[in-house]
């Protein structure tokens, strides 16, 4: 189990560091040219495991349960879209009620056809027991946490309004992040020896608190050596709950069970993981419609003041700011001269336009 979460974070540890160097050096597009190359390898191993692979003697058959199958890929998909298209879900409710309503259906007809199948694909009785549960659900909550992390971070440093680093230089950042994942995880079993599995994911859970309160005091700052230390203990928070769910989840279970758990437990993860990236494109594109909103009506109050003979504090007026010339109020004081009015317009337009873009790049990156 180490082992195998071992493996899982080296990729996540050098995966930003080579991704950055690929898309500084040649382009971002090559990045998919070398995950086909490795997954052509990773099928051709796969098919070679399965030739080899041979049944005991005397061991029972079982048949593939295909429709939980299909039931359970129509779920994550479904889901996985409708959080995609949440950020559109005034101007199409269409394509977020739908995939939702959709994932909803496929979920009770899993969980009633499993109950019925001699031999399930996704045994309901094991989320009955509160071990696989509560492991089932820090393992996925962590893999929303590194993914979500890994994506947005990047966006954040190599944008004009966060960082301003190249993507080599992204990627170069997020190393302390990416030896605490590749540590801990190889070292999270001597500390649950130490502590106890369940004290030493508590502490881990702990740690990604206040591993964010630093990162964001070093990311408004600017403090690049507090965002370094922020991100080390990141990912020593999250590796350990990450590499010990699993085991809490297993525990629960009896050996015979063993390899169906883990299954669920490898698809419960990948789907928080999945989740994460889409419900962090939401957040962003939410919170940068929200942040339009805030400017505009501080932008609004500004004109007001103005149009009511009351100076801003920087002793500019805002309609000048807007505009570039100086706007005189009627003598009446209840109507707007039409280049107050033209102020407000233009700037509406301006915050509606960035809050567009923001939204449809955030949308097409994820996907």
């Amino acid at each position: 189990m180490a082992a195998w979460t071992g493996f899982l974070m080296l990729g996540f540890s050098i995966g930003p560091l080579i991704g950055g160097a690929l898309t500084h050096l040649t382009g971002w597009r090559v990045i998919f040219w070398i995950n086909a190359l490795f997954m052509s390898a990773a099928i051709l191993g796969l098919v070679f495991a399965f030739s080899a692979t041979t049944r005991a003697p005397g061991a029972p058959g079982r048949r593939t349960d295909w429709i939980g199958f299909v039931l359970l890929a129509i779920f994550m998909v479904s889901l996985v879209f409708a959080l995609h298209a949440l950020p559109q879900v005034r101007a199409a409710p269409l394509s977020v009620l739908g995939p939702f309503a959709l994932a909803a259906a496929a979920f009770f007809l899993l969980l009633s056809m499993e109950a019925r199948v001699e031999a399930p694909f996704v045994d309901p009785h094991f989320f009955l027991r509160r071990g696989f549960a509560m492991g089932l659900a820090i393992g996925s909550l962590s893999m929303f946490s590194i993914l979500s992390l890994l994506l947005y971070f990047n966006l954040f440093a190599q944008s004009h309004e966060g960082l301003g680093l190249t993507a080599l230089q992204a990627g170069a950042s997020l190393l302390p992040l990416s030896a605490a994942l590749l540590a801990l995880s190889l070292s999270a079993s001597a500390v649950a020896r130490r502590f106890g599995t369940r004290k030493a994911i508590t502490g881990g859970m702990a740690l990604v608190a206040i591993a964010s309160g630093v990162i964001g005091v070093g990311v408004t700052g600017g403090e690049m050596v507090l965002l370094a230390i922020g991100l080390f203990l990141m990912g020593g928070g999250l590796a350990v709950p990450y590499a010990l769910a699993p085991r809490l989840a297993l525990a629960a279970l009896s050996p015979t069970q063993a390899g169906q758990g883990s299954g669920i437990i490898n698809a419960c993860t990948f789907l928080g993981g999945s989740a994460g990236v889409a419900g962090g494109a939401a957040a962003f594109a939410l919170g940068t419609i929200s942040s339009a909103m805030m400017a505009s009506r501080r932008a609004n109050a500004s004109i007001w003041r103005d149009r009511s003979g009351v100076s801003d504090r920087s002793g500019t007026n805002a309609s000048a700011i807007c505009c570039g010339v100086q706007s005189r109020c009627n003598s009446s004081g209840t109507t707007f001269s039409p280049i107050t009015r033209l102020a407000r317009i233009t700037l509406a337009s301006r915050l509606l336009i960035r809050a567009a873009r923001a939204m449809i790049s955030s949308i097409s990156v994820t996907r």
